[in-house]
């Protein structure tokens, strides 16, 4: 793959041309000519963590009259509503097939999330994969983003929206979207959102429903008593009746329902195969052995960021561990 704008051997297998200007200190003021340094043909924008405003989205934005991006990158910037705004609004004037739109860690809002929502119901949107963790949209701009999913084009198949202040009513709206017909999401970050209960039981209704085609659910917070949710979820886990195959729980005080879960993935026809916890539940990693299923049991989540100290059923050793595991584990570090 062709790289403009420096290495990004870092980041794994390539597999067409990128501008990538991560961390290159840019800000608003040296990013017109960082755009201008652009070649023909260039299929994704890498700006990542560059103290990039909605001044220097506005100059993205006029970019893309002469690049036909498909991914664009700005996470860990300082861009808001108006910013998103200004890069939505020429993604659609120019007809542009842009299909990854990575907002993470900056300072959207509701009305940001909003526009982003209004041009999910536009037949012309081809976001496959959207990324707004920690952000601020709240259950206000949550709600804008259940109804672009709800009656949109059904291009969105990967959600990440942790970390943004979204309430049990926000998780209800998203929850009622994975039943649409229009809905095609397959991947769903809810973690680190004060959901509670009751929002975790919205979502598991859903997935009980067979119109609900969501694989991959993440949804660890502190927020969540596992045991008072845990009937629903191993009724849900023994009966077959959702599709998820990978389910992140940690930090939602499974402890105490580790018996009735480790059951319950024994069962056929459960279908999960990757399941996060946190802590020493070795009574949950047998019944997964078991049953086939790979279970990550995480302690201290920021020491995995460096890529060691895994903790596996008391272990720090993680080769054991299949790779869908641990691209869920780092992502649930960087959301």
């Amino acid at each position: 793959r062709r790289v403009h704008g420096g290495d990004v051997s870092c980041f794994g297998a390539m597999t067409a041309p990128v501008a990538n200007f991560f961390s290159k200190r840019l800000g608003d003021e040296n990013l017109p000519a960082a755009l201008e340094s652009i070649e023909n043909g260039v299929a994704e924008l890498w700006l990542g963590n560059n103290s990039i405003t909605d001044v220097g989205a506005k100059e993205i934005a006029k970019s893309l009259v002469h690049h036909d991006l498909t991914k664009i990158v700005l996470s860990l910037n300082q861009v808001s509503d108006s910013g998103v705004q200004e890069i939505v609004a020429a993604i659609a004037a120019n007809g542009r097939r842009v299909t990854e739109l990575n907002f993470h860690r900056n300072r959207i809002g509701p009305s940001g999330a909003a526009c982003i929502g209004e041009y999910l119901l536009s037949d012309t949107c081809s976001l496959t994969k959207l990324v707004l963790s920690e952000n601020r949209i709240t259950s206000v701009g949550a709600n804008e983003i259940a109804k672009g999913i709800r009656h949109g084009n059904g291009c969105l198949t990967e959600l990440n929206i942790s970390g943004n202040g979204i309430d049990s009513e926000g998780a209800a709206n998203i929850a009622s979207s994975l039943t649409s017909d229009r809905c095609r999401l397959k991947t769903l970050n809810c973690s680190g959102n004060p959901i509670t209960n009751v929002g975790l039981q919205h979502f598991l209704s859903a997935f009980s429903n067979p119109k609900c085609g969501l694989t991959t659910f993440g949804c660890s917070d502190g927020s969540i008593k596992m045991e008072d949710s845990a009937d629903q979820l191993v009724e849900l886990l023994r009966t077959g009746q959702t599709r998820l195959t990978i389910l992140d729980l940690s930090q939602s005080n499974a402890e105490s329902s580790v018996a009735k879960l480790a059951a319950a993935v024994e069962a056929f026809p459960c279908r999960v195969t990757s399941f996060i916890v946190e802590g020493e539940c070795a009574q949950l990693k047998f019944a997964l052995h078991k049953s086939r299923t790979r279970v990550a049991l995480l302690d201290k989540w920021y020491h995995f960021c460096l890529g060691r100290h895994l903790r596996v059923g008391g272990s720090s050793d993680i080769q054991h561990l299949p790779n869908d595991v641990l691209e869920l584990v780092f992502l649930h570090c960087m959301k």
